[in-house]
């Protein structure tokens, strides 16, 4: 989910997993709101899931500002 869109490389990739691992921990938001409020493994699944799209999200504003550099 978050290199969906984004040209792989080897610096994307730990890029995205460092951000993905940082929201993931975090849980800013509604991240941490899904983890806390949904019962069982749902709220799991649920938070990485939006960590995911979080991170996509940052992955194409990086692209968009520094693209040419990465």
């Amino acid at each position: 989910i978050s290199l969906i869109g984004v040209p792989f490389s080897l610096y994307n990739g730990v890029l995205a997993f460092v951000v993905f691992r940082m929201l993931d921990i975090a849980k800013p938001g509604p991240i941490g709101w899904l983890d806390k409020n949904l019962d069982r493994g749902l709220g799991v699944m649920l938070d990485d899931i939006l960590a995911g799209l979080f991170t996509c999200g940052i992955m194409h504003l990086v692209h968009a500002v520094w693209g040419s550099w990465l």
